[in-house]
């Protein structure tokens, strides 16, 4: 295969005739990554045989309409993921995944974790989904069964435990809790709401990690936030600052300080956690919305 190169386009030489589905394919792919007409370069490919001409030139004035929708709003079941986009507000519910939840206001990332720590178990993800496309409302599940191995009723053949056969140890089940959570879309963000039953005084962390390099401010303070650090919002309201965006956070609750410390517990350490912490059993509410951009009057 010989290029030729004329100033205006880039002739790709070729023995092979293309099928007609080649010659779609290549085109949509250009029309998409580059920005090319697949008109125009359809009807250059009509009457070449041998040839097929690539426009090394923006021809968009034919080809319009090209680049990422302004909105959607698409649930694929199979692999349990909700995506939606509203003009400068986007969002991602996740089945199965510790980070369940991703907001994000133009280039102004959250996304959110629930800590559980019951058992050998570290973080909440939803078995069930509930989707209500129509009230723009999800409804996410789970029950943690607090579970220990009990002692070997004979001796393991090795001392290793990592070579141990633990599937020969009875395991006690004692207790569990079940915990659901609520996102509701709203204009400019979203409300979570967060329901837990089951073996009391279990702490739960909700995890909100922000990014790193943006400003946290209230009435009592204004503080710059930094990678791997955290705070536990205990009270009131908080607004985050980042890249022109005003993103307020609250109302806190803080009714424990345990921020989580056991082998497996993801970290962190790019962005900076804003901590609500509350005991089981608890129904608690929580608002992430848009309040403006940085300059605004704001009553």
């Amino acid at each position: 295969m010989k290029s030729n190169y004329n100033g205006k386009r880039n002739i790709i030489k070729s023995k092979n005739r293309f099928s007609k589905e080649t010659v779609f394919h290549l085109a949509y792919t250009m029309s998409i990554f580059s920005k090319y007409n697949i008109i125009e370069w359809l009807i250059e490919h009509k009457n070449q045989q041998n040839y097929i001409t690539l426009p090394l030139y923006n021809a968009s004035v034919f080809f319009r309409e090209y680049g990422y929708l302004e909105n959607y709003r698409k649930f694929y079941k199979e692999s349990g993921v909700v995506r939606v986009r509203q003009g400068n507000f986007e969002y991602s519910v996740l089945r199965e995944k510790d980070e369940f939840l991703y907001l994000k206001w133009k280039s102004t990332l959250i996304y959110v974790r629930i800590g559980e720590s019951i058992g050998y178990n570290r973080d909440f993800q939803a078995a069930d989904m509930k989707v209500m496309m129509e009230e723009k409302e999800y409804e996410l599940s789970s029950t943690v069964e607090n579970r220990y191995y009990l002692p070997w009723k004979e001796a393991p053949d090795t001392s290793d435990w990592w070579k141990m056969d633990h599937t020969e140890r009875e395991v006690l089940v004692k207790g569990a809790v079940r915990l659901w959570v609520g996102v509701t879309e709203e204009e400019g963000g979203a409300e979570l709401s967060l329901k837990a039953e089951g073996i009391s005084r279990v702490p739960i962390r909700l995890q909100l990690c922000v990014p790193s390099g943006a400003v946290l401010e209230s009435k009592s303070f204004c503080m710059d936030t930094y990678p791997g650090a955290s705070m536990i919002l205990r009270d009131g309201d908080v607004v985050l600052l980042h890249e022109g965006q005003r993103i307020k956070i609250g109302p806190g609750y803080g009714l424990h300080a345990f921020k989580g410390h056991y082998s497996g517990e993801k970290v962190n350490s790019q962005g900076y956690t804003i901590y609500l912490n509350e005991y089981v059993p608890f129904e608690r509410n929580v608002r992430l919305m848009l309040q403006g951009e940085e300059g605004d009057i704001l009553e």
